[in-house]
């Protein structure tokens, strides 16, 4: 009887320790105006995959990942996005958030209609690292508003929704949220701030889930958060980095903020020429420090210093780093600044404050949503549909692969649809309508398409019972229209 005593005070006293070392963050999200909660806003920790909608009052609770520095985003429609830097430590923090409403700048933009083709490929190819593609494409293009300004050769680009962005090269669909988008003719500057949050996509077939577990490591290898891991480790050659550098001298460099935290990002002119010497994996502690105090690691760079990072996907020679072209060597050349404060890393792979990666050299970036994965992937996970060495393990791969591939072409000769319906707000009063916009896409790949010409829109009761329906056509790709309420209709839950 004893040692079930002392079993129950041992647990008793582990339960709270282990209990106290989870931080949570938690609080309510309102309307900054009349101070009413706001159901179903979006709450997500960016570059991850955790996130949560608020309850019907409007509160939520969320676990931070890690350790390190995160951006806790707060999104919903009609409102302008919230965010909030978590910092380090082992302490859990509340935070309310009073969304103010969108102001009509978007409509006045839209109605100006000044933007060209031109516009539009290089928003794309900042948010996205390269043109949208069968790989990585944009689910509501059409929410993104251009205005280019003549007069200054500014572009301006808004959105009052995320951005909904299939990945099919690593298997995400990516929920991005963007504050502001400029770019400057005349100095050719782009500066952008977003958050991003992902969410696995189901995979078609084992083959397909194979492939997206070998780009998503392929991806890890040469990503913004592997490097910051081995600058923190000091394992740079290890992990497939280099470093060079040289001091400047009157030549041209082009300038983007990148912070895979924040979403900041910036770009100036074509870095011309490089030369000069290599840092290896224990000399890149020049630009490393560390805080006697706390012990946290910092990362800068001089302004006087030009130095790139050259990223090859696999463990570096030494050789490699005292001799070849930095211009063609690597799979990408991107030059390195840190040009407000010194870079806090963790080991994690997050960070705070604004460090920039810059495509050099023909190059492209590391730093586009094309190779972004969220900082809790794990490249060092098994496939669990790895095929087995056994005997009897490739038959059934086999068979279970034959069988998906007849659902593929099941698909493909009976296409389904899917309808993505949006309603201006989540609760009404008797006698008021429902305006609404539906989206009709192909059910497999969430692409739309147009096989269908109208969309039918029904209200039912609590009882199941018919309210009203409606018949709509399609116009400018989507379906559009209203429900009227009953001026009688009881109080109650409805289905639309």
């Amino acid at each position: 009887m004893n040692h079930h005593k002392l079993l129950l005070a041992i647990l008793l006293w582990f339960i709270p320790l282990a209990l106290s070392a989870q931080r949570i963050i938690s609080r309510c999200i309102t309307d900054a105006n009349d101070h009413s909660p706001i159901p179903g806003a979006s709450v997500f920790f960016s570059t991850t995959t955790i996130g949560t909608t608020t309850d019907d009052k409007g509160n939520y609770k969320l676990k931070v990942p890690g350790e390190g520095s995160y951006r806790l985003t707060v999104s919903h429609v009609g409102y302008q996005p919230a965010f909030k830097t978590i910092e380090p430590g082992n302490t859990s923090q509340v935070f309310d958030a009073a969304l103010r409403s969108y102001e009509m700048e978007e409509v006045t933009v839209s109605a100006k209609v000044r933007f060209r083709k031109y516009d539009i490929d290089l928003f794309w190819k900042a948010i996205l690292g390269e043109k949208p593609s069968k790989t990585i494409r944009p689910l509501n293009p059409e929410a993104v508003y251009y205005y280019f300004n003549s007069s200054t050769s500014m572009l301006k680009v808004t959105c009052r929704v995320p951005l909904q962005i299939i990945n099919d090269e690593t298997g995400y669909q990516i929920y991005y949220v963007l504050k502001h988008f400029t770019h400057d003719y005349t100095k050719n500057v782009t500066f952008w701030e977003g958050e991003a949050m992902f969410t696995e996509l189901e995979p078609k077939s084992f083959k397909q889930k194979n492939t997206w577990e070998k780009n998503r490591k392929y991806a890890s290898s040469v990503s913004v958060t592997t490097f910051i891991k081995s600058l923190y480790h000091n394992t740079l050659l290890d992990n497939g980095f280099l470093l060079v550098w040289e001091r400047k001298q009157g030549a041209q460099v082009s300038e983007t903020i990148y912070d895979p935290t924040y979403g900041m990002k910036s770009t100036t002119t074509i870095f011309k020429t490089i030369e000069g010497t290599t840092l290896d994996n224990k000399d890149s502690k020049s630009f490393l420090s560390t805080n006697s105090v706390t012990g946290e690691k910092l990362f800068f760079i001089p302004p006087e210093m030009n130095v790139m990072l050259i990223s090859y996907g696999k463990p570096v020679p030494v050789r490699w780093a005292a001799e070849g072209d930095w211009k063609r060597i690597g799979l990408f050349r991107n030059m390195l600044n840190t040009p407000v404060d010194p870079i806090r890393i963790f080991p994690d792979g997050s960070y705070k404050n604004w460090m920039g990666f810059v495509p050099a050299f023909e190059s492209n970036s590391i730093s586009g949503l094309n190779l972004a994965l969220p900082l809790d992937y794990r490249p060092d996970s098994v496939s669990v549909f790895t095929k087995s060495k056994s005997d009897q393990a490739p038959d059934v791969a086999t068979t279970l692969e034959n069988v998906a591939q007849r659902f593929d072409e099941q698909k493909k000769v009976f296409p389904q649809e899917k309808i993505y319906l949006h309603t201006d707000k989540p609760y009404y009063l008797s006698g008021e309508r429902i305006w609404f916009r539906a989206h009709v896409v192909d059910a497999d790949t969430h692409i739309p398409v147009v096989l269908s010409n109208c969309v039918y829109v029904e209200l039912y009761d609590a009882r199941d019972s018919v309210i009203h329906r409606i018949k709509t056509g399609q116009e400018n790709d989507f379906f559009s229209g209203y429900i009227p309420i009953p001026d009688d209709a009881p109080e109650g839950d409805y289905m639309l």
